[in-house]
């Protein structure tokens, strides 16, 4: 009989920004070998691992998936420490509240407005009402219901005239990631969103970090 040498991987997932461990998170493998949970402490273990390169990725509801490369040796333990970002910090820049107002530019001059006016619900989904409104002049274009689903953090907006919500936006999405989104608010049909970049931008004298979309890509 031929012995097999193996190896191990052992770890812990905790909060970005807070470093409190974080239960209940599924920890998986690629190439997929194995697949398992963190403990009460964040801790997670996982056993016979076969030789070789992997992609440790980890997810739990309401915040960020993340992942780490790993190489595995023979009769070796491989550390790991994976820090998931809340939901919370997306939601945070993309102010769905009663009464927000913010502008869109072009290059220094703006182009159009949106302003929270109300919320309702509409087949148990509970929506923002939007305004949106041309600059200067404030000529009226549209009104929009839209939601943040928390456990996403996907951007979802409602039109009445077909009946039915569409994703338009992915809060989460990281440079080089592509999405399933309606933008351009056709349900026939499926479009996708590519995150080409982030980077920081001077934007009235405030730095912010900003990203960069292709649509129907």
């Amino acid at each position: 009989m031929v012995s097999v040498s193996i190896g191990k991987i052992q770890g812990f997932i905790v909060e970005a920004g807070t470093d409190l461990p974080l239960s209940e998170v599924k920890i998986t493998t690629y190439p997929k070998t194995k697949e398992t949970h963190s403990d009460s402490i964040g801790y997670f273990s996982m056993d016979n691992i076969t030789p070789g390169d992997y992609m440790i990725y980890a997810h739990k509801p309401g915040f960020d998936y993340d992942s780490i490369f790993i190489t595995v040796q023979a009769d070796l333990t491989s550390e790991a420490e994976i820090r998931l970002i809340n939901f919370s910090e997306y939601l945070d820049y993309y102010p769905l509240d009663i009464g927000n107002y913010w502008e869109y530019y072009q290059g220094s001059t703006p182009v159009y407005s949106i302003e929270i006016v109300s919320d309702t619900t509409v087949n148990n989904p509970h929506y923002f009402v939007s305004v949106f409104k041309s600059l200067p002049g404030g000529s009226y274009i549209e009104i929009g219901l839209e939601r943040i689903d928390s456990n996403s953090a996907l951007v979802y907006r409602y039109f009445p005239y077909y009946e039915m919500e569409m994703i338009i936006d992915s809060l989460p999405a990281k440079a080089g990631q592509k999405f399933r989104s309606n933008m351009l608010n056709d349900p026939y049909r499926t479009f996708y969103s590519y995150c080409y970049g982030i980077e920081d931008e001077n934007i009235l004298g405030e730095m912010r970090l900003t990203r960069s979309l292709i649509i129907n890509y």
